[in-house]
């Protein structure tokens, strides 16, 4: 790209535009959809659906993430995951690792070549700290059958005449965190 230091520049090396994109758990998906690679300028753009034209950027809509080279001062990467991705089957987090090859070239033309990889977290459920506590009954219970409900806290569920049977509803969201997934 020729932007930064004196004439210098860093290219992506080894991306094949509409290749599959693959991963070191094997080859990306998003919702059971494969993810391809387009290169246009320093940004390589993983994204799903028909391949781009003239050159073009896939449609903001299909782009699964983008990665841009970037050559001024000591150089640098920028990543941006744009859609979630399917992470291997399995309990535990279940990263996947994408890897990007590049070339970089001096004023003189000296070159050689790297790599870097990428990380993306599977945001597995993680449980937190909270605590709920409730009460139910034994005595509540009828004798001789199970009561079975779904509903609110309370009602006379038994036939006893109180209203303090044995059936209580909560919410699992202040005890579990579900992540992006």
């Amino acid at each position: 790209n020729n932007s930064g230091s004196v004439n210098r520049a860093v290219a992506f090396s080894g991306i094949t535009n509409g290749q599959n994109a693959s991963t070191d758990a094997g080859l990306l998906k998003v919702d059971g959809v494969q993810v391809k690679l387009w290169v246009v300028g320093d940004t390589v753009y993983g994204y799903t659906g028909s391949n781009p034209v003239n050159g073009n950027a896939p449609s903001a809509a299909n782009q699964v993430f983008k990665v841009t080279l970037d050559d001024s001062g000591t150089g640098s990467y920028s990543f941006t995951l744009l859609k979630h991705v399917d992470h291997p089957a399995g309990q535990g987090e279940n990263d996947v690792k994408l890897t990007f090859g590049f070339t970089a070239t001096d004023a003189d033309g000296d070159s050689t070549s790297s790599s870097f990889a990428v990380t993306i977290n599977d945001d597995s459920p993680v449980a937190t700290a909270t605590v709920l506590r409730t009460t139910v009954y034994e005595s509540e219970l009828s004798t001789g059958s199970v009561v079975t409900t779904t509903g609110s806290r309370g009602g006379d569920l038994n036939g006893d005449g109180n209203t303090d049977d044995s059936v209580f509803t909560g919410n699992v969201s202040s005890l579990v965190s579900f992540g992006a997934d």
